[in-house]
């Protein structure tokens, strides 16, 4: 792949395939397969379920038929990170350990986040409450370590 060294050209070469999100996702899809029931069930967008519904079944690729002469292991890693169910995906901290990146691993050098927690993101709230919550939620980050003042105003 040739980088023309902006980051918007990424975006723009021939082998990123596509340029648009949706047709990243039926890329993906060609290669992975539509999501089961399973994973279906587990999408908290209705409009992400119901554009999905609207997709021609496609059945999984053997990852090692469509990379053939790839690295092993760089495809076995490929297809742990393309996962469609995030119950079930490799996490960041288990692709670092994985044969193919581990040269380049230092657990060391690693530090791990907490599991962040969205759920309230699902939540119905009014633009006055989104504020409020967004800074609450900053307030009491866990990741300060020192006092902050925080000053947001909530007018709008």
């Amino acid at each position: 792949m040739r980088y023309g060294g902006r980051s918007e050209d990424w975006g723009r070469s021939e082998d990123w395939g596509g340029n648009k999100y949706i047709d990243q996702l039926i890329r993906i899809f060609a290669l992975t397969g539509t999501p089961g029931k399973e994973i279906m069930r587990k999408l908290a967008s209705e409009e992400a379920r119901n554009y999905i519904k609207t997709l021609p079944p496609m059945k999984k690729k053997d990852f090692k038929q469509v990379f053939k002469g790839a690295n092993p292991s760089a495809i076995d890693l490929m297809e742990k990170m393309l996962d469609l169910d995030a119950d079930t995906r490799i996490t960041a901290e288990q692709a670092l350990a994985e044969p193919y990146l581990s040269r380049y691993a230092d657990p060391s050098d690693e530090p791990t986040a907490e599991h962040y927690d969205q759920s309230y993101e699902e939540e119905d709230y009014d633009t006055e409450q989104w504020k409020r919550e967004s800074v609450e939620r900053i307030r009491t980050a866990s990741s300060l370590t020192e006092p902050y003042e925080i000053t947001v105003s909530l007018g709008t």
